[in-house]
């Protein structure tokens, strides 16, 4: 029960902190934002170009989205993500519901990270601390 108490007294302060941190410096509101973005970036590229092509279609079993979904579904989000506050319309290629799963080569799908991440990138870029 004290464990309990403690791990939420711990997750309610931290966020909290972070906020008090945030409106006391707004300018260092993005502080370590853009070199998680760029690592991110960068690994999520070279586990995509890292994997043969031949196992994009494996899934770990019925029902679980195969390896070219699941990339496909980190590009998706990223615009979706972006299209919802308003920072980009969503690319009309992306549209069908489906288009996890029909987009499956490993060099288009490559692409669609890539852009998707520099979505991220220059949409973050044209934010400021104010207008948060």
């Amino acid at each position: 029960m004290k464990f309990s108490i403690l791990v939420l007294c711990v997750f309610t302060l931290i966020p909290s902190t972070a906020v008090v941190r945030a409106q006391s410096a707004p300018e260092g509101i993005w502080e370590g934002y853009d070199g998680e973005l760029m690592h991110v970036t960068q690994q999520t590229i070279a586990l995509a170009n890292a994997i043969p092509a031949d196992k994009y279609s494996w899934r770990p079993g019925p029902g679980v989205r195969s390896v070219s979904e699941v990339l496909m579904h980190i590009a998706v989000s990223n615009f979706y993500l972006l299209s919802e506050t308003g920072a980009i319309e969503f690319p009309k290629a992306l549209e069908p519901d489906d288009i996890e799963k029909k987009i499956t080569s490993k060099p288009e799908i490559i692409d669609w990270l890539t852009k998707s991440f520099d979505a991220v990138k220059t949409a973050r870029a044209k934010e400021t601390p104010a207008a948060l």
